[in-house]
């Protein structure tokens, strides 16, 4: 999530600000069964901004001192729009002599699985979160290359989702998605796909937002409904 809004910090940077927010990140992944994963997730968010905006050299460096003086709505937002889209980059994290990749994962898989989510993120702003976290796994057991074209296109088809909801309105992807959902299941109840468009836009937001406590949670929540029905 860090690097996907701070594009030009190096590895070293992000691991930092990771290790300064891990002790509330990880109550994220302990909640009681009447904590909400988006408002801890939102929680997490605004500590986030908070600690960019009180580094006055961090918040210059990625020209977020507008953004700063905003309130939190305000501020997130502006955030939003800095973020630089992934047209500039040919392709993900580049791995010198990928054949041997399995031995240096067995080495020190941590740090490549880090830092591949590292490369990842600045790279495809936009790409939720699952994704990368989904082919940060995956990415080491098959071939670079059709990883990196799966994630190419996946990364833009988020970033034309998340362009519209923040330039518009979200609810015109709701739209979209239903002319989409009503295209794919002819014969399903317009209600349920009604309900069904619904979901995925809320997801959408929540993705774009970059709350990917929230994403990966609101994202295993739809699948279990969709594959209950």
């Amino acid at each position: 999530m860090f690097a996907q809004f701070l594009q030009k910090s190096t590895f070293e940077e992000v691991q930092t600000i990771v290790k300064e927010l891990l002790d509330f990140s990880e109550k994220c992944k302990s909640l009681k069964l009447h904590e909400s994963p988006s408002e801890c997730s939102y929680q997490l968010m605004t500590k986030f901004l908070d600690h960019i905006c009180n580094n006055q050299g961090m918040a210059d460096k990625h020209v977020f001192s507008n953004c700063c003086n905003k309130n939190n709505t305000g501020r997130h937002k502006c955030f939003l729009l800095y973020k630089k889209g992934d047209s500039g980059h040919s392709d993900i994290f580049q791995i010198p002599n990928p054949e041997p990749i399995c031995e240096i994962v067995k080495e020190n898989q941590v740090l490549v699985k880090e830092r591949y989510i590292y490369e990842t993120s600045r790279r495809h702003p936009f790409l939720y979160g699952p994704t990368i976290l989904t082919m940060s796994t995956e990415c080491f057991q098959i071939k670079l290359e059709p990883i990196g074209k799966y994630i190419r296109e996946i990364s833009l088809r988020h970033h034309h989702l998340c362009e519209i909801g923040i330039k518009f309105n979200h609810k015109v992807a709701k739209t979209v998605e239903l002319v989409l959902l009503t295209k794919k299941q002819l014969k399903a109840n317009f209600s349920k796909i009604a309900k069904l468009a619904i979901d995925i836009k809320n997801l959408h937001q929540t993705c774009c937002d970059g709350n990917i406590v929230a994403c990966v949670f609101g994202r295993s929540q739809l699948m279990n409904y969709t594959c209950s029905k």
